[in-house]
């Protein structure tokens, strides 16, 4: 006879397992859209290497060594981390760990530093509250997109600025990345969160990020949302639950 505490148990045990499915196609999905960056310069620094070695000027082979060694480690953490999610840590068993922003955040810069140089970009930093209880692979994901998503859309001719906090809001912990880059209309304001969205197809990129994160989110209680205005830059603001019965 299977009674009705049987049967909570088995809807329990199968929300458990429809969350647990949702994650971790959420943790493929970014996996696959993070390495794209990486992976993509290396392989346009093939040819400029190629290029630097035919013409025997050492300055650029050594610079863009380094920028491959860069990229190269980029990838390697994040497979890495991916790895580690899948074997040692427990949140996909549904028990999610104790995470530090600040750590992970400054992680994140220096995986982008050479961009960051390179562009001469300025990030500052405001930490107000840092932990939270949450998927480390999938905070740095966050971290990462929304850094990106500063940088490729950074004001042509302007030096991009970058302000990076986060404090304790109600029951919540939020995380804003704001910059002062080329902004985004109104009209397409919630668009960027849906699957395969891309406001500009002149700047590269899948559509996948904003909707990766959103996914993220939501998985554990959180959202996401945006503030914008065409010309003036953009904050996302990451909301995370600060509540354990999420």
């Amino acid at each position: 006879m299977i009674t009705f505490v049987d049967i909570t148990k088995r809807i329990r045990a199968l929300g458990e397992l429809e969350k647990l499915n949702s994650e971790y196609h959420t943790l493929i999905d970014a996996l696959f859209h993070d390495i794209r960056q990486p992976l993509s310069a290396i392989v346009l620094l093939s040819d400029t290497l190629l290029n630097a070695y035919n013409k025997q000027n050492t300055p650029q082979f050594e610079k863009y060594i380094a920028t491959l060694k860069a990229s190269s480690n980029a990838m390697r953490d994040l497979l890495k981390d991916f790895i580690s999610v899948s074997e040692d840590q427990p949140e996909l068993e549904g028990e999610p760990i104790r995470v530090n922003i600040k750590n992970i955040a400054q992680d994140v810069i220096h995986s982008l530093k050479s961009e960051i140089f390179n562009n001469g970009i300025s990030i500052a930093t405001d930490f107000q509250t840092s932990e939270i209880i949450f998927s480390r692979n999938n905070l740095r994901s966050i971290l990462y997109n929304l850094l990106r998503n500063s940088i490729k859309y950074k004001k042509p001719g302007k030096p991009l600025k970058i302000y990076v906090s986060s404090f304790k809001k109600d029951d919540h912990l939020v995380l804003q990345v704001q910059d002062n880059g080329i902004g985004i209309a109104v009209e397409h304001q919630e668009a960027i969160f849906h699957k395969s969205t891309r406001v500009s197809h002149k700047i590269e990129g899948t559509g996948m990020g904003l909707y990766i994160i959103k996914r993220m989110l939501e998985n554990n209680g959180g959202s996401i949302k945006v503030e914008s205005q065409m010309g003036k830059g953009s904050t996302f603001s990451v909301y995370f639950s600060l509540n354990k019965d999420r």
